[in-house]
This record gives structure tokens, C-alpha cells and sequence, in this order.
């Protein structure tokens, strides 16, 4: 007897020896008919024809067309030829529906299409393109467009929209049928914004496959007002030039730009203005500089011309700017909001030229005393000078800032030759970061490797990994493939006497997978894509008619459904388009083994060597998983189950084993080869984890992530080499959420079926490295839905470092503190000595803070030393949480 350690690797075996090999189920449906390449004309005397170009269907596939409209619903066939092009006659009328689709000779279906008898319709344009009017009038000529069927045909009795889709402006009537001629008219009255229209009408309940446009133009109207648009509310010294020049624009009664008349100019308190006057460019506009008079105070720049009032644009003359003082005083964060106090500011917020460290400040709000700035972002840590100039004049001396590390912002600290320095600033008592040692080693086994931390200079280590239990061994077997019997040994298939009413398999009577025992089962359920058969030694009156119905429709006709939306398709082996689910009491009897945790129970599983076609005693050559039956008495196992406990737990256990067998088939037969790795188990049991969670089924799910993320069990829960205890599963899990929140819905399927595996495959779907993602989600767990600055909300740290789907900390509250999700460690400035390990793939949780009642380290502060083992791929991440 041997163990083989790859799915189907048998059948690569039996190539080898020449055996007779079967072709792969063709399962790809043909790809939707191409619209554009297909017409329908009027043949005359209640018939339609159907005419595909070359390429508007598969290669020599059969075009279906059904008339829609027809009573009935007449159906006709014909065979597309080698270049995809066809011709079908069928009955119909002008404008009726006809859905087409094709079909291959493996008698998969093609996404259908709905085309109306004529298509395809163009709509063209006869009159009226191309005027003009002044604003808030309408064109002198209605807009007229004519619609044609795919011959050129005119087609009365269409509805048509007319619309703009450039500027604005009103159709009377908006919506029209068109005549005898095949023709739309509408009036078009301009808005009141000069520029460019588009008219583009559409179809009420046609598509157009072509669509003329047309265009208009809306004139501005004589001049009516002068107004000042740019450069108003500057502030400088007297008798200097404004640094920016101001623009005057003349306008319409409607507020466009529209050129002349003759503009002056004229300064108060003895200053100038450069032109002294002018007439307005095309866009409406005259820029002119001004120089300020000799006086202190506001002054003003006066525009006049004929016929229209007067207007004023001011500007003030005054001292250099000053200086005092800011708020808040403790180091700030970026991005955080800056009081700014002194004197001679300028209110208009644009003319004050803030900088923090040569960087320029968004300035919110300003008056002459007080300016309220946002810190740059990209601004670095430490001490920055702020400068302000306003006009030509500066302030002097410059206020000094300190910026700290921005609250939630990760910053990453590889371990090198075994060790990495980390500077703290602690400016407060109340100051703290959350640090997170992790570890990237991923090769087995799972050793613990040793961190610490001290006073420049911190240890961890001891514990070992607890020992892997009987039900551990019983999953992590499930997924590799088992066969008996010496290479080129290959015994012949075995009957299986299978009908559509009964059926005989083969079942695991062991949880180690060496005793396999024949069981004869009726089918009970029928649906779309589902069979469920039951073994025929269960008492009737334990799976009633109506559960086992519920069950078959939940799965059928939902979790199904989700599963392949989510992975992607099952194989089919067996040729019969359903997966088999088998409930026997022999998966009952597996909890029984004395490895199996008091309380514990196997409920169903999926094995991979039914997916063997060849390899006889160990396979069903279905695509079948298996489940316990209701067993009240406990007859079958010490472990009972009662009707309603084993139906309610039998529905996340099918969804859950589902994504094992898409991911097999998909793995080895349908994308990949036999010799396609399996894989890992850490992610194919997050993969089902995540299947229970899409399919709504997050009762288990809670259990195993509470596990993993209380009582700091992250820290020796390796991410790649477990999949078999519980706290595992929930980091999995976590883990495949993560990445579905982060990278979308599309990134389940593309994890399935190879040609990597594990960290690989995650790296390949992705296009991030793992050991970033591994990083990032590490930090997510910590920050999800944080409100690290206490203003009630939480601070939204962009998509690397949340959960859209959880709120970590009200989804798996920790009992001791709610609304927290992480039992962290505290770890005190003043005495930083701390020990202890992070496994393979795994990380810590700690807070370091200033202990109550002592005062922040002397200078703010702090280098610690973090040192690890010398060989081992270890970091620390650092987020500063509070200031």
C-alpha cells in the first residue's frame, strides 16, 4: 500500500503505461453572438430573416432563434457554418423581438441576445445641424433625424427621445414618433450658458446601432455688467505692485463672458493701474496690474464703462506679516489642523504663502490675526520651520513645529542580521504605539522563532507548536489523495451498480483513510444541479421528506449557485452535469475514533480521489462529497444528532466542502494537469471557510476568528503551515476575507486552480508580494474601523489597512473589553524588557506606552532594540495609535 501525495497524479501514471485516456469534458459555453455582425430584414409574407456575417456565432455551432412576440414562441434551428456566418428564415412581424444563441455539439449554451425584427436601426441626420442663436432662444429651423432598419428601410412609428449630451437647452416635444417618412422633429431652445451643444437623440425602446448627432451653437448676449474674477483681496506694502495681476470680465445678462466695450481703469489714494483701460479679449477678460498708493488701509481699483456700473476691486496696503503662536503645542500629526495667531494676515486665505518645512499649507480659513492650515501630508517626522509671507513680505523669525508620526501610519522595521533600532517619540504621557512583531518564515515545521525587546538593545522564545490531534490528521488527509496497491498495479474499476434510483459508493470507514466501506443509497433529492442520495441503512423516519427537500433547494438552488459565482465551475466527470451528496451514517461513526476531542464530530468532507477516473477501489469517479444523517438515539455514534441539529449544521457543510471540489477539479482537470500541486491546506480551508461566509453561513466562522484573534493566540497561529485547529481556520479565513475586501469579488476565482499555490498563488492573483499582504493584513487586524484621534469616527486608513466587510472590533468583540477585537499586551517605556516568540507566518500584538503616573522619557524620546533569531525572516511593524 502507498500514499500518493498529489490529486489524479495516478492518472498521469496511466498514461505512462499506456493506457487508454478519456477527452476532457468540453464545459465552455460558446461566446455570446456578436449583435453588430447579425441582421434581420423583412422576407416578405409573415417571414423574418436571420443573417449572420462571418464571426457572429462559434464555429459550426447550431443558431437558435425564437420569436419573443410570436404565440407560441416559435423556435427555428440552423448550423452556422465553419466561419460562423448562418442565414434562418422565421415568422415574424416588423419590430418583433428575436432572441439568438448559439449552441456547441457538446450542447453547451451561449449567453443569448434580444435583437428587434430590422435591426440593426441607425438613426441619420436630414435637417437642422449646425445653427446658432443667442442664449435663452430658440434655433430658427426644427431638428429633424430619420431612422432606417439594417436595409435602409425608413421605420415610421418609432418613439424617439431627443436629448443633449453637451450644454443645455429644452425640445418641444422632447419625445416623438416618427411618420410615414421615417422621420423625428423637434424645436431646440437654448439654455442660458453660451458655448457648444450636442443633440443626440436615442430610441424610446429601440437601440440605435448607428447614431447621427448634430450641433448648435448658443451666442452670449451685449454686454451688461463688469465684474472682477481673479486677483481681488490681496494684501502688501504700500506703493508696491500686486505680485498677481487682476482680471476684469465683462459679461452678459446671463453671466457669459462676451468682449468690449472700452474699459478705464482708475487707482485710489495715488495709485496705478497697468493698461489705464482696454477692451475685453474674446473670452471676455482684461488683466491689468495694480500698484498700491503710499497710504496704509484698503484701497481700491475702479473698472467704468459706457452704459454700465461701475465696480470695485479692493485691496489693502499694510504692514509685514507677525508671527506668535500656534495650537495645538504637542507634536502634531500629518494632516491635522494648525491654529495660527499674530498679526497682518490676509484674509483672503490664497495670498497667504504658509509653509511647514518648505512644504505649503491648505489654509481653511484666515482673518487678519488667525489662520486656521492643514499640515502637509507628505511631511516627515521631526522639528519644521513654519514661514509665512504675504505679498512681498515675510514673517521673521519662524515658529517651530514638530510633527510626529501620523497617527495609523505603518511603519515597517525589517529585521537585519537579527536585529533593527526603533526611535519612539514620546513628547506625552499619554503617547502610545501599537508594535507588531511578525514573522515571514514559511518553511516547516512550525518552530517558533525568538524576538526581544530592551532599552536599545527586546528578546522572544520558547513553546513549541502543540502536537497535531486525530481529527487534525483526518482534515489534513482529506485532501490528498490516497491509492493502494504497487506502481503499474492498476486494478480494474469496480461495478458500482448506479442507477438514477440507487447507487452504491464506496465510503472512508476510518479517519485515516485505509478502510473504505460499500454503502447502498436511494436518491431523496433532485434538483438543477444536485443529487442527494441517502444510505438505505438510515432509519426513514430520521430524514424526513420535507428536510431533506429544504436542504436540497438551499444548496441546489442558492450555495450552489454562490459557490460558482464566487470559484468558478465544477468538474464533471461523471457526465451528468450534478454533484452527488451522499449522507450516511458512516461519516456518524468517524467521530468515534478515540483521536477525535470529546464533543467534537466530523460532519462531511470531501475526498479528492473521487476525482480519479481510473483508479478503482478508492474512488467514486463522481464529483460527490459526503455527510452525517440524524441520528437521535445516537445509534451509529456516540456523538447524537437530532433531526433539526444535524439538517441546521448539514447546510454550511455542503457550501464549505463545495469550494474543496470546485477547487480540485478546477486544480487538476478542468485549468490545471494531474501534476498541478495541490493546494496548500492553509488556503484551500480558507477558501471553504470563505464559502460559508458568502453563502451567509457565519455562525462557525465568528467561533474560529474569536479563537485566533483573544488571549493573543495570533502569535503562535501560523498563517501557512496550519489549516487544521480552529484558531487556524479563523486566521485563514481572515486572511482570504481580507483579500476579497481589498482586491474585489474577482479575486476568489482567480485563486483557484493553479498553476501556484499558497503563498505563490496569493502573490499570483494579487499582483502584491505575500510577504507585503501578510504585512498589511497583520496591520489591518489592529486598525479595522479604529478611531485612533477620538473625534467619533473611524479613521479610514485606506483599503491596505480595513475590512469592508467586518468591523473586527464589533464583529469579534474581546469579553474583557468590548468593542475591542485584540487582547494586546502592554509593554511600558520606562522598562522595555520583554520576551517572547512569533511562529512561521504569524504576529504579536503589544502597546507601548508610558506606564500610569510616570513622566514620558527624558528629550521625547525613546530608541529601543529589537533582536531576534539570527536566521529567522522577523520585523516589527510600528503604528503610532495615540498622541
Amino acid at each position: 500500500m502507498r500514499r500518493l501525495t498529489r490529486v489524479l497524479t495516478i492518472l498521469a501514471l496511466a498514461a505512462a503505461l499506456g493506457c487508454s485516456t478519456e477527452q476532457l469534458l468540453d464545459i465552455t459555453p460558446p461566446p455570446q453572438p456578436v449583435a453588430a455582425l447579425i441582421s434581420i430584414t423583412i422576407a416578405g409574407g409573415g417571414m423574418l430573416t436571420v443573417a449572420g456575417e462571418p464571426g457572429a456565432v462559434e464555429a459550426d455551432a447550431t443558431v437558435e432563434a425564437r420569436n419573443l412576440d410570436a404565440d407560441g414562441m416559435v423556435i427555428v434551428r440552423e448550423s452556422a457554418g465553419s466561419d460562423g456566418a448562418f442565414s434562418l428564415g422565421i415568422a415574424g412581424e416588423y419590430l418583433d423581438e428575436i432572441m439568438i444563441q448559439a449552441i456547441d455539439a457538446a450542447g453547451n449554451i451561449s449567453p443569448s441576445i434580444t435583437l428587434h425584427a430590422g435591426e440593426p436601426f441607425g438613426l441619420v441626420a436630414v435637417s437642422g445641424d449646425g445653427q446658432s442663436a443667442t442664449v435663452a432662444t430658440a434655433l430658427a429651423d426644427s431638428l429633424v433625424f430619420q431612422v432606417e432598419d439594417g436595409g435602409g428601410a425608413v421605420v415610421p412609428g418609432v418613439a424617439v427621445i431627443f436629448a443633449l449630451t453637451a450644454g443645455a437647452g429644452t425640445f418641444s416635444p422632447e419625445t416623438t414618433l416618427t411618420d410615414a417618412a421615417g422621420r423625428a422633429a423637434s424645436r431646440l431652445t437654448l439654455g442660458e450658458v453660451a458655448g457648444a451643444l450636442t443633440v443626440a437623440p436615442y430610441g424610446q425602446e429601440l437601440s440605435f446601432t448607428t447614431a447621427a448627432t448634430m450641433t448648435a451653437t448658443a451666442l452670449a448676449g451685449p454686454p451688461a455688467s463688469l465684474a472682477w474674477v481673479g486677483g481681488v483681496g490681496q494684501k502688501d506694502a504700500p506703493s508696491v505692485t500686486l505680485a498677481d495681476s487682476l482680471t476684469l470680465q465683462v459679461h452678459d445678462a446671463y453671466g457669459n463672458p462676451v468682449t468690449g466695450p472700452a474699459v478705464t481703469f482708475t487707482a485710489s489714494v495715488g495709485g496705478s493701474a497697468s493698461p489705464a483701460g482696454g477692451v475685453a479679449d474674446g473670452a471676455g477678460n482684461l488683466r491689468v496690474a495694480w500698484t498700491l498708493g503710499g497710504a496704509h488701509g484698503t484701497q481700491l481699483l475702479t473698472a467704468t464703462a459706457a452704459g454700465l456700473d461701475p465696480v470695485d476691486a479692493a485691496a489693502v496696503a499694510d504692514h509685514g506679516p507677525v508671527l506668535d503662536y500656534f495650537n495645538p503645542t504637542t507634536p502634531v500629526d500629518n494632516l491635522d489642523l494648525l491654529d495660527i495667531y499674530g498679526d497682518n494676515f490676509c484674509e483672503t486665505p490664497a495670498y497667504n504663502d504658509l509653509r511647514l518645512g518648505g512644504l505649503a499649507m491648505t489654509i481653511v480659513t484666515a482673518t487678519e490675526t488667525h489662520l486656521k492650515a492643514r499640515v502637509p501630508a507628505e511631511i516627515e517626522e521631526g522639528d519644521h520651520d513654519l514661514t509665512l509671507a504675504v505679498g512681498s513680505q515675510s514673517a521673521s523669525p519662524p515658529l517651530v513645529v514638530s510633527v510626529t508620526q501620523p497617527l495609523g501610519q505603518v511603519e515597517d522595521h525589517p529585521f537585519v542580521h537579527g536585529a533593527v533600532d526603533v526611535e519612539f517619540r514620546v513628547p506625552t504621557s499619554g503617547t502610545s504605539y501599537a508594535v507588531i512583531p511578525y514573522s515571514l518564515n514559511q518553511d516547516g515545521p512550525d518552530d517558533p522563532q525568538s524576538w526581544a525587546v530592551a532599552m536599545q538593545a527586546l528578546a522572544m522564545g520558547g513553546g513549541e507548536p502543540a502536537a497535531e490531534d486525530a481529527l487534525a490528521r483526518f482534515h489534513r488527509q482529506r485532501l490528498s489523495l490516497q491509492g493502494f496497491g504497487a506502481d503499474g498495479d492498476l486494478p480494474p474499476l469496480p461495478p458500482r451498480g448506479r442507477s438514477d434510483e440507487h447507487a452504491t459508493f464506496y465510503v472512508l470507514a476510518d479517519i485515516y483513510g485505509y478502510t473504505h466501506e460499500a454503502v447502498d443509497a436511494t436518491r431523496r433529492y433532485e434538483g438543477a444541479n444536485t443529487i442527494i442520495y441517502v444510505d438505505d441503512t438510515t432509519p426513514v423516519g430520521n430524514v424526513p421528506d420535507l428536510k431533506i427537500e429544504a436542504l436540497g433547494d438551499c444548496f441546489d438552488q442558492q450555495d450552489y449557485l454562490t459557490d460558482v459565482t464566487a470559484f468558478g465551475a465544477p468538474s464533471d466527470i461523471d457526465d451528468n452535469d450534478k454533484v452527488i451528496v451522499l449522507l450516511t451514517p458512516v461519516v456518524n461513526s468517524l467521530s468515534d475514533d478515540p483521536g477525535i476531542p470529546p464533543g467534537a464530530y466530523i460532519g462531511g468532507y470531501f475526498y479528492a480521489p473521487d476525482l480519479d477516473i481510473f483508479y478503482g477501489p478508492v474512488s467514486n469517479h463522481a464529483e460527490i462529497f459526503y455527510g452525517l444523517v440524524p441520528d437521535p438515539s445516537g445509534e451509529f455514534s456516540q456523538v447524537p444528532h437530532t433531526v433539526d441539529g444535524a439538517f441546521a449544521a448539514l447546510a454550511p457543510i455542503l457550501a464549505h466542502e463545495f469550494q474543496h471540489m470546485i477547487n480540485a477539479g478546477q486544480r487538476h482537470i478542468i485549468q490545471g494537469t494531474p501534476s498541478t500541486p495541490e493546494e496548500e491546506l492553509w488556503l484551500n480551508e480558507g477558501l471553504s471557510h470563505l464559502a460559508e461566509n458568502l453563502c451567509g453561513y457565519d455562525d462557525q466562522n465568528v467561533g474560529r476568528v474569536k479563537l485566533f484573534l483573544h488571549t493573543r493566540a495570533t502569535r503562535y497561529t501560523s498563517l501557512t503551515l496550519g489549516g487544521n485547529a480552529l484558531a487556524e481556520r479563523g486566521a485563514a479565513y481572515l486572511f482570504c476575507r481580507y483579500l476579497l475586501d481589498r482586491f474585489g469579488a474577482a479575486t476568489a476565482g482567480a485563486l483557484i486552480g493553479g498553476p501556484e499555490s499558497g503563498a505563490a498563488n496569493v502573490a499570483q492573483a494579487t499582483g502584491e508580494t505575500f510577504a507585503q499582504l501578510f504585512k498589511d493584513w497583520a496591520a489591518a487586524i489592529y486598525l479595522d474601523d479604529r478611531d485612533l484621534d477620538d473625534d467619533g469616527f473611524a479613521d479610514d486608513l485606506g483599503p491596505a489597512y480595513r475590512f469592508t466587510s467586518h468591523n473586527l472590533r464589533l464583529d469579534y468583540p474581546y469579553g474583557a473589553a468590548p468593542g475591542e477585537a485584540l487582547a494586546v499586551l502592554p509593554v511600558y517605556f520606562d522598562d522595555p524588557a520583554h520576551g517572547d516568540v512569533v511562529h512561521p507566518t504569524a504576529a504579536d500584538y503589544l502597546i507601548f506606552e508610558v506606564e500610569s503616573g510616570h513622566a514620558p522619557p527624558a528629550g521625547g524620546s525613546v530608541t529601543l532594540r529589537f533582536t531576534g533569531d539570527m536566521d529567522a525572516d522577523l520585523g516589527v511593524l510600528v503604528v503610532r495609535v495615540s498622541r
